[in-house]
């Protein structure tokens, strides 16, 4: 019937999930408490439909008393998944890296304690925002880590780099899948604030277009410790 037909297409259709804050003063130990009782059914209904997301928001994705999303994006592909933004100030475990395995992402923002790990080509990604806070917490080794991912993302339009330490020795540090500088020819913004000693600078790296606005600021904060 058209009925039925109308619930299979509503049951495979993408979805567009978001998980807002959560208020670290609300009794979340209670499970009456009506506030938890609708944030945690809307978190069940996320992770069983996961597969589906055509965008994910999330905030305060590393409370102890929230679910880790970390496995569900990194065990099984995720076709649908267009726009990701994840916002975790922390995790218990301290994890180092994030792992996504999402091939047709076009607009990405990590902003917290993990660096990124793409396990797929990025042909379809036009914006990417990555900030690591607290400064010193996560260093990376070298630009090597960022440098790939950019490889991958040779339609990128805007690019964001926010609170990162390149530091020989740091903690997060990867083989660089190809050699020479990264070529860009779409990137219209970038935005880069990036403390680094013993490298040489990730602009000098990147081959972009003149009229690109650029953006490169030195916070000046030093580093204080690898992980």
């Amino acid at each position: 019937s058209s009925m039925e037909a109308l619930l299979v297409r509503a049951h495979q259709a993408p979805l567009r999930l978001s998980m807002l804050a959560t208020d670290w003063r609300t009794p979340f130990a209670n499970p009456a408490d009506p506030y938890w009782h609708g944030y945690r059914a809307r978190v069940a209904f996320a992770v069983q439909h996961f597969g589906r997301a055509l965008s994910l928001e999330v905030h305060r994705a590393g409370a102890p008393h929230l679910i880790d999303w970390r496995p569900l994006l990194s065990q099984r592909t995720l076709p649908y998944l267009h726009r990701l933004a994840i916002y975790q100030p922390h995790y218990p475990s301290h994890p180092r890296r994030l792992f996504i395995n999402a091939p047709n992402l076009v607009d990405v923002t990590i902003d917290g304690g993990t660096f990124p790990s793409f396990s797929c080509s990025l042909s379809r990604l036009r914006k990417l925002d990555i900030s690591l806070h607290p400064r010193g917490v996560l260093s990376l080794g070298s630009n090597v880590p960022i440098l790939n991912i950019l490889r991958e993302a040779p339609q990128l339009e805007e690019l964001s780099l926010q609170r990162l330490d390149i530091v020989t020795g740091g903690a997060v540090d990867e083989i660089p899948v190809s050699e020479g500088t990264v070529q860009l020819a779409n990137l219209q913004s970038a935005s880069l604030d990036v403390y680094g000693t013993g490298q040489p600078h990730l602009w000098s790296c990147i081959q972009a277009p003149e009229e690109t606005d650029l953006d490169i600021s030195f916070s000046g904060y030093p580093h204080r410790q690898d992980v």
